[in-house]
């Protein structure tokens, strides 16, 4: 009789433990499904902005080029008293986009254009490279919300498996019915700790 009264309070205690835990893994889940779906809402809203800008590319591709459209492409301001001119030059046989004005202050203007263009073409490669590390990380969170790799979650299997075989023997020694209460607050302390 004094058998009962120990181990349905180890019961109990272990039934207690194991719905926290059970309650902990639901958070977890749903905690890594709620990040899972706000990086594929982020990656959804990157992927629409790259069509739009695409199809902006696309339309001003379509469109003729004239001297307006082109010299928006152009460093602005044009340094003072620069011109964009299209004009026919005696060796070329199409007619050709002129600058006008003081040939120095022209090339400084060109030459911080192309300073400006390298550092965009950096901060594209930063840009890659903060991709990489959000791909990265969505497969972390993957792995982590299936409970980590294969092989992480083969150990935490076998360390529960050993910790239900151990409770068993220990309980066997008060027989069958405390095999399996041995059984089963061996698996809910190993989960727990």
């Amino acid at each position: 009789m004094t058998k009962h009264h120990i181990l349905y309070p180890l019961l109990i205690i272990g039934l207690l433990a194991c719905g926290v835990w059970i309650a902990k893994q639901e958070i977890a889940n749903a905690r890594a499904e709620e990040r899972d779906k706000a990086h594929q809402e982020t990656i959804q809203q990157i992927k629409q902005a790259r069509d739009d800008f695409d199809a902006q590319l696309q339309a001003v591709k379509n469109k003729p080029a004239t001297v307006e459209t082109v010299t928006k492409y152009l460093p602005l301001p044009l340094p003072p008293k620069s011109e964009i001119k299209v004009e026919t030059l005696p060796d070329a046989p199409l007619p050709q986009l002129v600058l006008t004005g003081d040939a120095q202050e022209n090339l400084n203007a060109i030459r911080d254009m192309e300073v400006a263009h390298l550092k965009c073409d950096n901060d594209l490669t930063a840009c890659g490279k903060e991709r990489d590390q959000w791909k990265l990380n969505s497969q972390n969170w993957e792995s982590a919300a299936k409970g980590g790799s294969k092989m992480h979650r083969f150990l935490k299997v076998l360390k529960v498996t050993g910790c239900a075989a151990g409770g068993a023997a220990l309980g066997s020694l008060a027989g069958h019915k405390g095999a399996a209460i041995g059984s089963g607050a061996g698996v809910v302390t190993c989960s727990i700790f």
